[in-house]
């Protein structure tokens, strides 16, 4: 069976056949079930500041830091990552971060994910970037995985406080087995032709 063409005639197809969960029916529906959600969160504040609800205010308060705080960085690294789509060949993706870029791709994706800054906001775009530019997934999870873990801002606070030693002990036994389970779970998925997908 062609699940090319079966994904442009009727949605995305998995491997032996079966529609594939979240199609354009179900995206609606969560998008509606965010809205809904979003809604009666600011009704819960606002509500919360008129009747001078502790729990409520305290809520509201610290949604508002959340999200003061990303608005000062997603921007700026979204751009970036537009920039990173046009501007960088996918034959440089290809070879360094491709299916053939064996370990010197995982430590590509490990230096790449110490520069991200935002978390994981940022690093999923990044990633479907990554593949839409023919990067391998073992080499993807490792990207996202060491976003979580290596960062450099995050690296330099963990050893103000808790010292060299520690984070040179952490990176030692946390970054062999993120490049291990990245490895197995990329190959068994890449089989399956798993791709990652835009929300």
């Amino acid at each position: 069976m062609d699940t090319g063409n079966a994904g442009k005639a009727g949605g995305d197809v998995m491997p032996g056949g079966n529609k594939k969960l979240g199609g354009k029916k179900g995206q609606k529906v969560s998008s509606y079930l965010s809205a809904i959600l979003c809604l009666l969160c600011l009704v819960f504040i606002a509500g919360s500041a008129a009747k001078g609800f502790e729990t409520g205010i305290r809520l509201g308060e610290n949604l508002w830091t959340f999200f003061f705080s990303m608005i000062k960085i997603l921007p700026g690294a979204f751009i970036l990552i537009g920039l990173f789509e046009v501007w960088v060949p996918r034959e440089i993706v290809e070879r360094h971060l491709g299916e053939a870029s064996g370990i010197k791709g995982h430590v590509w994706g490990v230096l790449l994910a110490s520069t991200i800054v935002g978390g994981l906001y940022v690093a999923f775009p990044m990633a479907h970037v990554l593949q839409k530019k023919g990067a391998g997934l073992p080499v993807i999870f490792t990207f996202l995985g060491a976003s979580g873990i290596c960062r450099i801002p995050m690296t330099l606070f963990e050893i103000s406080f808790m010292g060299v030693e520690f984070t040179l002990v952490r990176y030692a036994v946390s970054l062999p087995l993120l490049i291990v389970s990245s490895h197995i779970l990329g190959s068994i998925l890449q089989r399956k032709g798993f791709r990652l997908t835009a929300p």
